[in-house]
């Protein structure tokens, strides 16, 4: 999702640096370093590769993106159940992931939801409101949509989010530069 290349005398840069030649003791503290810039990002991150030109490249880790919504979703006691929607195998990762929200039924929520779906208003203010109560605190906040099917799905856009990414670590200043990597997505709009 985003390459990172640190300068040649930083601390990060001199590990890549031995990892890109193969040092066996620099590629297992990859993942340490992936695990230092998620904590200090608040986005989970993965050591994917090392490049032949000292960049680090990583991937924002969705499955453990998508656990941390859930986990804070599911405090609200409108929620019945959460799972990830179902994406469509892709060669790259998807720019986009979603949960989806049901809700407990005879809730405002779940009340809300069902009259959305009834009218086919899949966003609306109260949608937002619902999206924004459910998911509140989360990092990076989902957008919010209805389904058909009466459900809430909470969408993370994995684009944005890596090019929020990107800017934050360029920042650094141990950082040469960092750019985005491949992000693909899906063919159409996809919204519920």
């Amino acid at each position: 999702d985003l390459i990172v290349k640190f300068t040649e005398v930083s601390e990060r840069g001199v590990l890549v640096t031995r990892a890109m030649h193969g040092e066996k003791t620099a590629e297992r503290q990859l993942p340490e370093l992936a695990a230092h810039l998620s904590a200090e990002l608040g986005v989970p991150l993965r050591a994917v590769r090392v490049t032949s030109g000292r960049e680090l490249v990583l991937s924002i880790d969705r499955e453990r993106l998508l656990d941390r919504l859930a986990d804070r979703v599911r405090r609200d006691p409108a929620v019945k159940r959460t799972q990830p929607r179902a994406e469509p195998p892709t060669v790259l990762p998807p720019a986009e992931i979603a949960l989806v929200v049901q809700c407990t039924p005879g809730s405002d929520a779940a009340r809300l939801l069902q009259a959305a779906a009834g009218t086919g208003e899949h966003r609306s203010r109260d949608i937002d409101a619902l999206a924004a109560r459910l998911s509140a605190g989360a990092e990076p906040l989902p957008a919010g949509v209805a389904s058909a099917r009466g459900e809430l799905v909470l969408i993370l856009d994995i684009a944005a989010l890596t090019t929020q990414l990107v800017e934050r670590v360029t920042r650094r200043t141990d950082v040469e530069y960092a750019q985005v990597s491949h992000v693909v997505r899906p063919f159409g709009n996809r919204r519920d």
